[in-house]
């Protein structure tokens, strides 16, 4: 397993095989391969930037009909080395819970931390990684 470079382009996916937490893989956008996994649980924080949702309708559309989960939802970005979500606070963003549930939507859906209302994302500046979840970083005006 190598390890992650800031600036490094990468699609990151939940990894169905593994039961013992919460686990990402990371995948280079380059080679394709797998450079790195992520264990929710263990993980202290990661940071990506410039970051986009992306859903495949054709895998998506397999899934319902199979009733079968695929990697067909992902998390394009790069890998930053800060900001922290303490950080992020500081420059005004506002965090956002991400959630996918393919049976239920079509794209990812964000909802402010704390609250059950859930809009569709696509964008965002920043994405981390922690024990608390996937959370979009957003400007309040920012569109999603």
């Amino acid at each position: 397993m190598k390890t992650l470079r800031k600036g490094q382009q990468v699609e990151i996916y939940r990894n169905l095989n593994r039961r013992d937490g919460i686990w990402f893989s990371v995948r280079d956008r380059k080679t394709g391969l797998v450079v790195y996994r992520i264990n929710l649980k263990d993980q202290l924080e990661m940071t990506l930037k410039n970051v986009k949702f992306h859903v495949s309708k054709a895998g998506r559309a397999r899934v319902l009909r199979e009733k079968r989960k695929n990697v067909h939802a992902l998390i394009k970005a790069e890998v930053a080395v800060n900001p922290t979500s303490v950080a992020l606070k500081k420059m005004g963003y506002i965090p956002l819970h991400i959630s996918y549930n393919p049976y239920a939507n079509e794209s990812f859906m964000a909802s402010p931390v704390g609250f059950f209302s859930d809009c569709p994302i696509s964008k965002a500046d920043f994405v981390t990684l922690s024990p608390e979840g996937v959370r979009a970083w957003v400007r309040m005006d920012q569109e999603l």
